[in-house]
């Protein structure tokens, strides 16, 4: 992912979109919680959940480090389901003040 710009994701979900009654997306870098979408802000189309990232929200992170995305899913029926982690690099943009 590129600083400064506005990415897409899209996770192919383990489930028809009907299934979950909430879905959080969480960014951690170095340790720390970078951002947080909730369900809200993420679209479901059968199977797969898309969200774009602000150009500010990608300003958040810190170019050269890895970041580590992680879902969090409730079904209708209660269950918890929580995602492996993906990494993913943050690329500089140059320049940076533009």
């Amino acid at each position: 992912m590129r600083r400064g710009s506005t990415p897409t994701f899209r996770v192919n979900m383990p489930a028809h979109s009907s299934c979950f009654s909430d879905v959080t997306v969480v960014f951690v870098q170095n340790g720390n919680v970078i951002l947080t979408i909730e369900h809200d802000f993420l679209t479901f189309e059968d199977y797969v959940l898309t969200f774009t990232l602000t150009e500010e929200q990608s300003f958040m992170f810190e170019a050269g480090h890895i970041a580590e995305l992680q879902l969090r899913a409730v079904t209708t029926l209660g269950q918890v389901l929580v995602s492996d982690i993906k990494q993913i690099a943050i690329m500089k943009k140059y320049p940076e003040d533009i």
